[in-house]
């Protein structure tokens, strides 16, 4: 079985990563917050990320929400806004787990979508 190697969406000087690990038939979504993990690794499938990236609608996996707002998808942490991510970002950072590489991206967290 092949190995998938975690993507990661850094915030720059923000000290904030939103990890993504393909595991073959769902993945593992974990925030962290100067590398130190906000919430337990949660498994988002497939069909989840469609359904808030694509349909446009929320989905819980507690204790995380995401939501689509304004061209933005939202991840809230214990009911409280945790990152803002452009659409299309979002969907690289899906993008690049399937993908299984290790690579990130690195958002400049200067712009509106950093909290």
């Amino acid at each position: 079985m092949r190995s998938f190697l975690p993507s990661r969406l850094d915030l720059k000087n923000q000290e904030r990563t939103v990890q993504l690990q393909f595991k073959g038939t769902a993945f593992e979504l974990c925030l962290f917050e100067r590398g130190n993990p906000v919430t337990r690794s949660v498994t988002v499938t497939a069909a989840q990320l469609r359904q808030v990236s694509i349909d446009l609608h929320p989905v819980e996996i507690k204790p995380l929400k995401l939501l689509f707002e304004n061209r933005h998808v939202v991840i809230q942490a214990k009911n409280h806004v945790w990152i803002r991510v452009p659409d299309i970002i979002f969907l690289r950072l899906i993008d690049l787990a399937i993908n299984g590489q290790g690579a990130s991206i690195v958002l400049d967290s200067k712009r509106p979508s950093a909290p």
